[in-house]
C-alpha cells in the first residue's frame, strides 16, 4: 500500500480517535474549523464545557475565542489525549483559564459549576444512545444559554477521478457494515443527518443547523494525502468480505501512492464533504 497511513484506533479499540489521526484530521480542517468557530460566535469571557475534548484541539480554537477573561473545563475519558491536551494549552494559552478532567460523558452531571456553552465535537457518534447525556449537558449549561453539537456525515464522500459506480457501490457496503452494531464497537458515521432531530426531542429552544461544505483539489499536500488515504483504507477494511475482491483491490489502488490510479494524486483531484453545527437554547 506504499506510505504508511495514520493509525486510526484510540483507547479500547474506538474507531478514528487515536491521537496521530486527531492531529492530522485538525491540520486538514483547521481553517474550516476555524471559520465553524467563527460563526457560532463565541463570546469573549464566555465559560466553555469542552465534551470529549480528546487532545485539546477544539480547545485552543474555544480559547481563541472566549480569550483570558473566559473559562474553558474540557472533559474526555482519555488520560493520554489529557495529558497531550493540557501540555499544548499551557504552551499557546498560558494567560487563559483551561482545565481538564477525566471522566466519562454520563458522569458530567456532578459537575459543581454551569456554562454558558457546552460544546461537543464528533464524539456523540460513539453512543448509541446520546439522549440521557444530552439532559445531563442541559443540567450544567445556564438558563438561556447555548448546547453546541458538531459532527460530519459520511454519505456525502465524494472523491474525483474515481468511478462514480465503484464510490456508490462501496459507500452502499459502508452503510451494511456500519448497521446493527453493538455498543463498545458502536460508531455512527452518519450521525451529522440526525443531530438537528436529537435536539428537538430533547426540548430546546430555537434548534438551528450551519452545514458546512468541506472542499480540497488536488493534488493533495502531504498532509490531506494522508488524511484521504486513511479515510480510504478505513472504508476498504470496513467493507472487506462485502464486495468482489477485484472491486475492493481496485478501491485501494486509488490510495495507493505508487499506483498510477492513485486519486489524491491526480492534477484534476476533488473532495467533498459536509459537517453540520447544531446549536440549541437552554
Amino acid at each position: 500500500m506504499g506510505e504508511v497511513s495514520a493509525t486510526r484506533q484510540g483507547k479500547g479499540g474506538i474507531e478514528l480517535s487515536s491521537l496521530d489521526w486527531l492531529l492530522l484530521h485538525h491540520r486538514v480542517k483547521l481553517l474550516d474549523r476555524q471559520e465553524i468557530l467563527r460563526k457560532l460566535d463565541i463570546q469573549t469571557g464566555n465559560r466553555v464545557l469542552d465534551l470529549g475534548c480528546g487532545p485539546g484541539l477544539w480547545t485552543q480554537l474555544l480559547a481563541d475565542a472566549v480569550g483570558p477573561s473566559g473559562r474553558i473545563v474540557g472533559i474526555d475519558f482519555d488520560s493520554y489525549l489529557l495529558a497531550h491536551a493540557g501540555k499544548i494549552t499551557r504552551e499557546s494559552h498560558p494567560s487563559h483559564d483551561i482545565s481538564f478532567r477525566q471522566m466519562d460523558f454520563s458522569d458530567i452531571g456532578v459537575l459543581d459549576e454551569t456554562f454558558d456553552v457546552v460544546f461537543f465535537s464528533n464524539c456523540f457518534c460513539y453512543l448509541s444512545d446520546p439522549s440521557a447525556i444530552v439532559e445531563s449537558m442541559k443540567r450544567v449549561t445556564r438558563p438561556g444559554s447555548r448546547v453546541i453539537g458538531r459532527n460530519w456525515d459520511g454519505e456525502p464522500f465524494l472523491l474525483y477521478p474515481m468511478d462514480v459506480g465503484l464510490l456508490s457501490l462501496v459507500q452502499h457496503h459502508l452503510v451494511q457494515a456500519t448497521e446493527n452494531q453493538t455498543e463498545g464497537a458502536y460508531f455512527d458515521h452518519y450521525f451529522g443527518r440526525k443531530m438537528p432531530g436529537l435536539f428537538r426531542r430533547q426540548d430546546f429552544r430555537h434548534v438551528t443547523c450551519d452545514t458546512h461544505v468541506i472542499q480540497r483539489f488536488g493534488p493533495a499536500d502531504p498532509d490531506l494525502a494522508a488524511y484521504i488515504r486513511t479515510n480510504g483504507e478505513w472504508m476498504g477494511d470496513k467493507i472487506a468480505g462485502r464486495i468482489d475482491e477485484d472491486a475492493l483491490a481496485e478501491w485501494y489502488a486509488h490510495f495507493d501512492p505508487d499506483d498510477p490510479r492513485c486519486v489524491y494524486l491526480a492534477d484534476e483531484f476533488y473532495f467533498c464533504m459536509i459537517e453540520m453545527a447544531v446549536t440549541g437554547y437552554v
